[in-house]
């Protein structure tokens, strides 16, 4: 059963590091954005094992729901449910800054546009930094007039 666990921590691990890949995010852009150590970010993605805080960062960095990590880390869920699961998480980060800004009152605007560039300073958006930009600058348009 040991293996097993190792087997689906290491599975796992493998999916997280390819989806930061894909995200075109260093480990320690990823990690520093996640409020995690580069270590643990590392641990995770070696397949060792982690607890709690550090899914929960992960979860929130990848935009996965809550408890889907420790799910599939400790055998409740399928790898292959995970690896669909997270494959969503990258694609809707990869589709730029999420809900439509025009339905937005201007504080959560405002709270959203603070959101976009805090990700691009800390490297959470990889190259999509300037379509994330190039999205909000018609939204700015519309609060100004």
């Amino acid at each position: 059963m040991e293996q097993a666990n190792n087997d689906q921590l290491t599975a796992v691990g493998q999916l997280i590091r390819a989806a930061r890949e894909r995200r075109r995010v260093a480990l320690k852009a990823a990690a520093t954005a996640a409020g995690i150590s580069t270590v643990t970010w590392r641990r995770v993605e070696r397949g060792q094992s982690t607890y709690g805080p550090t899914h929960e960062a992960l979860e929130n960095w990848f935009g996965l729901p809550s408890g889907a990590l420790s799910k599939a880390t400790d055998g409740a869920t399928t790898v292959d449910d995970f690896a669909l699961e997270l494959e969503e998480a990258v694609l809707r980060s990869l589709e730029g800054v999420g809900p439509d800004l025009a339905r937005l009152d201007l504080a959560e605007t405002a709270d959203l546009v603070v959101e976009v560039v805090r990700r691009i300073r800390a490297g959470d958006f990889g190259s999509e930094g300037a379509a994330a930009v190039k999205a909000l600058l018609p939204v700015l348009a519309k609060l100004t007039d």
